[in-house]
């Protein structure tokens, strides 16, 4: 009897489906069901009658989303700011010289050598040089150039020189700074010649023209008109020693600086240059990618030129990546090049400037014969 009744009790269990597993339709999905579904799952044990029950409010979906870490927001004003951390594809080992890549800031501060002079122990002259009367660039414009004289200017005596492009920019800390090294006999009595563009900017304009070509025509317009015309009015006599000339400037007339070395190192050798314009800003048929063409084929397809480059760039710049390729391209074909990538540092930033500038020159000029 007992077993009779045990094998009618298993019997009713079959029949009264309490086997779900076994009486569950073979086609029905086993999929696992999506995290924002399962609140109102079966299994998870709600009815029906719970179903209905509910208030007819959204569902606050928030409590739904998977825990994950949440990256924070930046303000956009921020996040245009955020320094752009390229890393030269080339180890930027400083040699013994100086040579190599230094990353610098994000502070800065002012050098001694830069501050600014209210009395200068050299003198300023300057005179007004007209469009019209250049071969090179003639045009309906005017430029200012100022002529530093060192202290001890003897008019006659041959001296060593710099060029500053864009001075209406920066005739700070040019100026001050350069008067500075001077008296303080850290740099060689020479002469400074400061010189404006000729107007306007971008593709087009006159300082477009002279200073995002790529070519020999501005060095060119300085080396036979421009400083010519500069020993005619003060008795200047510039020293033909290529080691004896520093090309400065900034932006375009960075990647000027860097064209008039190129192209005429028996005049120019000594290249000190900020935010450069390694970019196709200025092409044309001669060279399609304009100043690009330096980083992407010239440096390596041409011989070492006798040329020494100190340049800069900040990691918020929109040249940031042309200027590493740049310094990448110089370093690996064994150029001296001193590359200072300024974090938080903006275009052609002053705050860069005015702590590197002294110290620039001084690289520059290190082993040059002190008068």
């Amino acid at each position: 009897m007992r077993f009779l009744s045990l094998l009618m009790l298993v019997t009713t269990v079959h029949a009264c489906g309490l086997r779900p597993e076994l009486t569950q339709p073979a086609n029905t999905s086993t999929e696992k069901v999506p995290a924002d579904q399962d609140s109102k799952s079966p299994q998870n044990g709600d009815s029906k009658k719970d179903e209905t029950n509910k208030p007819s409010d959204p569902v606050d979906d928030t409590v739904k989303e998977p825990e994950m870490p949440v990256k924070p927001s930046v303000p956009k004003e921020e996040e245009d700011q955020k320094p752009v951390e390229e890393k030269p594809s080339v180890p930027a080992v400083i040699s013994k010289e100086g040579d190599g890549r230094i990353e610098i800031g994000p502070k800065y501060t002012v050098a001694p050598d830069t501050q600014k002079r209210d009395k200068l122990s050299g003198t300023i002259q300057e005179f007004t040089m007209n469009g019209n009367d250049s071969k090179i660039f003639k045009g309906n414009y005017t430029r200012k150039i100022r002529v530093y004289l060192p202290p001890d200017f003897v008019a006659g005596k041959e001296y060593p020189f710099i060029v500053s492009m864009d001075t209406q920019l920066w005739l700070e800390p040019v100026r001050s700074t350069v008067d500075k090294l001077v008296s303080d006999k850290k740099l060689p009595s020479l002469v400074g010649v400061y010189m404006e563009h000729g107007g306007g900017d971008g593709r087009g304009s006159q300082r477009g023209l002279e200073y995002d070509t790529v070519g020999p025509n501005n060095a060119n317009f300085i080396a036979n008109e421009v400083l010519p015309l500069v020993e005619q009015k003060y008795g200047v006599k510039f020293s033909k020693d290529p080691e004896a000339s520093c090309i400065f400037g900034g932006s375009s007339s960075g990647a000027a600086a860097f064209t008039i070395a190129w192209f005429m190192p028996e005049r120019f050798r000594k290249v000190l240059i900020y935010s450069p314009t390694f970019t196709d800003l200025g092409r044309d048929t001669n060279y399609p990618a304009g100043a690009a063409s330096y980083h992407r084929s010239l440096i390596k397809d041409t011989a070492v030129k006798p040329i020494r480059v100190a340049t800069e760039v900040g990691a918020r710049n929109d040249t940031t990546e042309d200027n590493v390729k740049t310094f990448d391209a110089l370093f690996a074909k064994g150029y001296h090049v001193r590359f200072h990538y300024a974090l938080d540092a903006g275009h052609t930033d002053y705050r860069v400037m005015t702590q590197t500038f002294a110290e620039n020159l001084l690289w520059l000029w290190r082993d040059f014969p002190r008068k």
